[in-house]
């Protein structure tokens, strides 16, 4: 972005000079087609000046839309990382707010409409008095509450199979979807930049924790290599009691 400014700059200042150094802006120019005077103005003076120097125009006009556009990439990413997010986040944190807005407008909806019921389950900890709101009979296309799980690219990510799910009982099922999410890693403007500038993984307190591991580890080596060593030789080197027992042996022979 920086040299599509500068070129844009020196290119600038090159046709500038010579539109002051030929008068250009005083000239009197004539259409080709009609053989008669046209008004002098900056339209006209660029589109003389295109014609004339065609290639270092072409190229202005190139770096010129090069750098609006790193410019605006370079923003929208400042943008998002201030709010602690990648890109392939932000698409997800997008999806996640167009799908909390439609269940909020489904339940709001119903709740109007008053085709709501309370369901009431059994819920964590053996809690009798949990409650969820649901409606039954309204296909709307939306959402199902999905107990705790893993999340993946594509969606939840249950352990258990759907193909015995009776896939009309879950579209015309609508639940209060709850607050909007949080972001766990938006930590403040200053706080997310400074995680992108100095990585906790090379902040000094991880670093002396990684040579504090590293220690332990090299200690835990060193000690199974010694125990292996100590056995190996205890296996190795005969005892004294089967030496004698050996020796006794000999003498009988005798």
């Amino acid at each position: 972005m920086g040299l599509c400014g500068y070129g844009t700059f020196v290119i600038s200042t090159l046709f500038w000079g010579e539109v002051e150094d030929k008068e250009l802006l005083t000239a009197v120019y004539y259409d080709s087609v009609k053989g008669v005077a046209v008004e002098v103005s900056y339209w006209v003076v660029g589109m003389f000046m295109f014609r004339r120097r065609f290639e270092m125009a072409f190229v202005l006009v190139l770096i010129s839309f090069m750098g609006l556009a790193l410019g605006l990439f370079l923003m929208f990413h400042l943008w998002i990382a201030a709010r602690g997010m990648t890109t392939n986040e932000f698409y997800k944190w997008r999806q996640v707010s167009k799908w909390h807005k439609f269940e909020k407008r489904r339940f709001e909806k119903a709740k109007l409409d008053g085709t709501l019921k309370v369901v009431r389950g059994e819920g964590e900890g053996g809690d009798t008095n949990n409650t969820t709101t649901t409606t039954e009979g309204t296909k709307g296309g939306g959402m199902v509450p999905l107990t705790d799980g893993d999340v993946g690219c594509t969606g939840p990510v249950t352990a258990t199979t759907t193909k015995n799910t009776n896939e009309d009982e879950q579209m015309s099922r609508i639940a209060d979807p709850g607050p909007y999410p949080k972001n766990i890693y938006n930590l403040g403007i200053l706080e997310n930049y400074k995680e992108i500038l100095f990585p906790r993984s090379l902040r000094k307190d991880a670093i002396d924790r990684w040579a504090r591991n590293s220690a332990t580890q090299r200690t835990k080596g060193m000690d199974a290599t010694t125990r292996k060593q100590t056995k190996d030789l205890d296996v190795s080197v005969p005892s004294s009691t089967s030496l004698l027992s050996e020796g006794r042996g000999k003498a009988k022979g005798v």
